[in-house]
């Protein structure tokens, strides 16, 4: 499903089929699709003489709203992925043309020194130039209102008293409300599991947690 913009669709594919361009704007494409993935199963462990399973897995089916941004040579594809238990992906492709340069090497036995080459050779006299790309999201995150706060749950372990359990140690959350924007700066590290929470602290569930 195409949600159009201002120009009538028929005038944009009568210019398109006489090869003029033209702008669409406010364009986005909705589909559902297959991730390839289970999206539920469960077999009970066998307490009984039975066992109750469901026989066969639910498949993973996520809505999707697509937007293709075309920025110089290159097409970014943004995928926002909603799936059916709340959570919500965000996936960004690159499409388009490979910013090359010229060069005198037609192949790499005429390279003396390989390391010196600032790209890999993808053609005769053509080098695909090693560059990077940055996406920035800025979200404004309005869960149950305005009043919203950034929490840091940290997986810390710690050590049981001797004698007291059989385990020798255990992992406790231990949550960290941001006060300032900069005390909300993060650096990811695999080595550090952490969880990061937008809440309204003045709206509870009916357990008591934030929401």
């Amino acid at each position: 499903m195409i949600v159009q913009g201002t120009l009538p669709r028929w005038m944009g594919f009568l210019w398109a089929l006489m090869g003029f361009p033209y702008v669409q704007t406010n364009m986005i494409c909705l589909f559902e699709r297959y991730a390839g993935d289970i999206s539920w199963r469960h077999s009970e462990l066998p307490f009984s003489n039975y066992v109750i399973r469901e026989s066969r897995s639910r498949p993973k089916v996520t809505l999707v709203a697509r937007m293709a941004a075309s920025v110089g040579n290159y097409d970014y594809i943004f995928d926002w992925e909603f799936q059916t238990d709340g959570l919500i992906s965000i996936k960004v492709g690159l499409s388009g043309m490979l910013m090359v340069k010229g060069s005198p090497y037609e192949n790499l036995q005429q390279v003396s020194k390989k390391n010196d080459m600032t790209g890999p050779l993808v053609s005769e006299n053509v080098i695909g130039v090693v560059h990077d790309h940055f996406i920035t999201f800025h979200l404004d995150m309005d869960i149950n209102g305005v009043d919203n706060s950034f929490v840091k749950v940290n997986l810390e372990k710690k050590k049981t008293v001797p004698g007291q359990s059989p385990r020798k140690s255990y992992l406790k959350a231990k949550r960290k409300v941001a006060k300032t924007e900069d005390d909300a700066r993060l650096k990811l590290k695999l080595s550090d599991p952490t969880e990061f929470h937008l809440v309204n602290p003045l709206k509870q569930s009916r357990l008591g947690n934030s929401i």
